[in-house]
Parts: C-alpha cells; structure tokens; sequence
C-alpha cells in the first residue's frame, strides 16, 4: 500500500496530467482563456513537487504561451514560452532535442505577435537552419517554422521575402498532406494575405 506521501503525489500529477490534457484540447477547439488558465494550473502542480516532472511543466508553460498569443497577450507569450525554453535547454541542450526548438520557435513567434521583430528574426532563422539540417526540405515542421517567418516578413512589410516562405509552407503541407487539408488552406490564406498587403502597402 503506497504512503501517504506517495499517493498525494500520484494525485498532483494525475490532476497535473488531466489539466494539460484539458489544456490542449481547450487551444486547440479556441477556448484560449481556458486552455491558458488551465495549462498555467498544470504547470503550477508539476513544478509543486520533486517528482522528476521538470519536462512535464515546460510543456504545459509553452501550451500556456500559446494560448496567451492567441488571446492577444504577447509580452505573456513570450515570457511563458522562454520559460519552457529554458527548461528544456538545461534537460537537453540548446539544440539536440525538438522540445527544445520548438519552444524557441514559440519565444519567436511570440516576439512576432508583440512586434519585436528585430528579436524574433535570428531566432526564428536559427530554428529554421537547425530544422534544415535535421529534417530536410519536406518535414512538416517546416511548414510551421516557415509560417512564423512569412509573418516576420509580412508585418516588416518586406513583402516579397513573406511570399516565398508563405509558397514554401504550402509547398510542404502539399506534399505532406494534400491540397485540401486544413494546413494548407490555411497556408493558401497566408499568401492572400500577403498578396493584398503587397498590393494595398498595408499590413492586413
């Protein structure tokens, strides 16, 4: 029979573990405020206790950061997601592991959101090398790290340089996952938006 301390910890991360859970599939249906408070909960409980969870809250402050962009609240945004950042670059190293570039590519996208656009672009640039070399041309995380720099271009109003990461990122989700996914008709809607900034001199 487990102690009394065990089964209060199995507790907290089983709760832990739900609210993540909840979190994610709260960002991803659009309930932003949800996902955000639940995600921040999650990460609350892991960091609560030494059971080895350090992984598990970085994923649940970079969900966090997420919603926080999508709610409009980019300075969160980034602070939540270079938190992940961090944690994952002491667990694995700065580049070896995808956890790790993918919060970075989070802090970017994030400083995007905010305007920060003289920040996100070098980090935004080295994930996309570092991806590059590891995955080649064709891998479907491509396709979102191609995205984040489309909007960098986009809203530098360099309009040409946001066209050709917006064509490369539905070049990839084509080729990965056919012309009427979701992915790339979102990517089709990244280029309108692009070709109507490019043609009016606005931002859209």
């Amino acid at each position: 029979m487990p102690s009394p301390d065990t089964a209060r910890l199995e507790n907290w991360l089983l709760a832990a573990r739900v609210l993540a859970d909840q979190g994610l599939v709260e960002w991803r249906t659009g309930e932003f405020d949800r996902s955000l408070a639940d995600s921040l909960r999650a990460a609350e409980l892991y960091q609560a206790n030494d059971s080895g969870s350090a992984t598990e809250a970085a994923y649940a402050l970079d969900a966090a950061g997420l919603a926080a962009r999508d709610l409009g609240r980019a300075e969160d945004a980034v602070e939540l997601s270079r938190r992940a950042e961090t944690v994952f670059d002491s667990l694995y190293g700065p580049t070896a592991q995808e956890s790790t570039l993918k919060a970075r590519e989070h802090v970017g996208a994030a400083l995007v959101a905010a305007n920060r656009l003289d920040e996100a672009r070098p980090i935004l640039e080295s994930v996309l090398a570092l991806r590059e070399e590891a995955l080649g041309s064709q891998h479907p995380n491509l396709g979102e790290i191609c995205g984040y720099l489309a909007e960098l271009h986009l809203a530098a109003g360099e309009y040409e340089a946001a066209a050709g990461y917006a064509e490369r990122v539905r070049r990839v989700y084509v080729a990965v996952y056919g012309p009427d996914h979701a992915y790339t008709r979102q990517a089709d809607s990244l280029a309108a938006r692009i070709d109507v900034a490019r043609t009016s001199g606005r931002t859209p």
